[in-house]
């Protein structure tokens, strides 16, 4: 259901962007709050679901491997928590998918809590986050008026990560990295499109990569290269779950369920072991701290 509403805000979004100026502004309002009323309505909340007891045996694990619920270090914010809790959460999670967009890492294969904790608007980061938002969402409807290409890409970024903040309904570990290719979609956009306009002017665009300044290209090069070694260096990470969860573990070390699958893996793996000197191969190097745990366990 939201993918079907962020899909539809994004069509109006595009729709606008090729149409007339001022007098269709109105209009698309109308289709926004439409959608976000829609967004709003109570959608199933399945942090209900049985939650599957604490001590389970490696067999039990992995029958219940598809029934993972959506307890408290899943969601510790539901659509039932206070709308104080839920929108100072939410605007934590935005400023997070805010700095991965721009700079994404360290990356991690699962976050959740206490990697993000439930958090009052009033506090520090929600309202920075809330600022920072609030400018976004000024320049888009700057751009409105100025050029569709910029606001089209900026109004994709907040509408999706509107959808992905876990303010309409619970998100299991409340942050991902999958979910960010339509807000990165419009980062690259907007990067591109304001690099152009302000060389150029809004008046005469170019579009030609062989008319754009070469300073230009070089730190867009320079970009690139950033992100291809960053892309590159994570896929060396995905050998298999225990080498990408060991080295992600030291990054996510409050996150309870990160250790929690970690430590699964790690139990699942070592019954595979034909000897005990082959089980201890399976405790990732870098987390001393969870083989002292492992072993008084």
């Amino acid at each position: 259901m939201s993918s079907v509403i962020v899909l539809f805000a994004l069509l109006l979004t595009g729709y606008f962007a090729l149409q007339g100026k001022q007098k269709r502004f109105f209009s698309y309002i109308i289709y926004c709050l439409i959608a976000l009323v829609l967004l709003a309505k109570p959608i199933k909340d399945t942090s209900a679901r049985p939650v599957v007891e604490s001590v389970v045996s490696v067999t039990d694990v992995v029958a219940t491997k598809e029934m993972r619920p959506l307890e408290y270090v899943e969601a510790p914010v539901t659509t039932q928590s206070p709308l104080e809790l839920r929108a100072g959460t939410s605007l934590v999670i935005g400023l997070r998918y805010l700095q991965k967009t721009v700079a994404p890492y360290p990356l991690s294969f699962y976050y959740g809590y206490r990697f993000i904790e439930p958090t009052s608007l009033f506090s520090v980061l929600p309202l920075v986050s809330l600022l920072l938002h609030l400018l976004l969402a000024a320049l888009c409807l700057y751009f409105f008026f100025k050029n569709k290409l910029v606001f089209t890409a900026l109004a994709i970024y907040l509408i999706s990560v509107i959808a992905i903040s876990n303010f309409f309904y619970p998100i299991p570990g409340m942050v991902a990295e999958r979910f960010m290719l339509l807000p990165s979609l419009g980062f690259v956009m907007v990067v591109v499109l304001l690099a152009m306009l302000f060389k150029t002017g809004f008046d005469n665009v170019s579009y030609n990569l062989l008319t754009v300044n070469k300073n230009m290209l070089l730190v867009v090069g320079l970009v690139f290269v950033c992100y291809t070694t960053l892309s590159f260096s994570r896929s060396l990470l995905w050998k298999d779950s225990i080498t990408l969860m060991g080295h992600d573990i030291e990054y996510v070390s409050n996150s309870a369920q990160a250790h929690g699958l970690l430590g699964n893996h790690l139990a699942i793996e070592s019954f595979n072991m034909d000897s005990n000197v082959k089980k201890h191969t399976v405790i990732p190097k870098k987390s001393s701290r969870q083989h002292k745990q492992k072993n008084i366990s």
